[in-house]
């Protein structure tokens, strides 16, 4: 089971967006463009894409080029405008990094009690069978066990726990959603 069919719902919809607020840019600001691509766009891209974990490089990219193209519409730009200084002025992050965002956030909750207990349910801390000197990480996830190679790497609780204990020390102890959110994106920038 593949999303192509998903994405190419996505992209003919997105599309369709931005063509009608590119003939529409020239009479409204740059402010109000951004506005615009944020609520008909990026809430777009943003919607359930968690499960775009999964995505192959084909649909990723198609995914990334309407966001390049949603940036370009912003400062309107032609389309042989480099995006990814676009997208770093706009604060965006790329397609890959905004799944793995929501995915971590998603996690974050998790661990603080916030989400609900189908979602809490999937995590558990990894708890090391001896103590280890070097074992100050004390939010490690226990990551699952694989069951087919293909489909169990990309199924959101292994994608998510792999990620989570990838992540600093620093990020995953953070007091509070907003302060996580914030280190978080700094770090997926970087």
């Amino acid at each position: 089971m593949t999303l192509s069919s998903h994405v190419n719902f996505l992209r003919r919809s997105i599309n369709f967006q931005l063509r009608n607020l590119w003939r529409i840019r020239q009479f409204i600001d740059q402010n109000t463009c951004h506005l615009a691509v944020l609520a008909l766009i990026s809430s777009r891209l943003d919607y359930c894409n968690g499960l775009f974990n999964s995505l192959f490089g084909k649909d990723l990219t198609r995914l990334q080029r309407l966001q390049n193209n949603a940036a370009r519409l912003v400062f309107a730009v032609g389309r042989r405008t480099e995006a990814s200084n676009l997208l770093e002025t706009l604060h965006w992050l790329p397609v890959r990094q905004r799944v793995l965002f929501k995915i971590l956030l998603y996690v974050y909750k998790s661990m603080q009690q916030l989400s609900p207990n189908y979602i809490s349910d999937y995590f558990t801390v990894y708890v090391p069978p001896r103590t280890l000197r070097s074992s100050s990480d004390t939010n490690r996830l226990a990551i699952p066990r694989r069951s087919h190679r293909m489909t169990g790497e990309n199924r959101f609780h292994i994608a998510a726990a792999t990620a989570w204990n990838s992540l600093p020390v620093d990020i995953k102890s953070a007091a509070t959603t907003s302060a996580f959110k914030s280190m978080l994106k700094t770090h997926l920038f970087s």
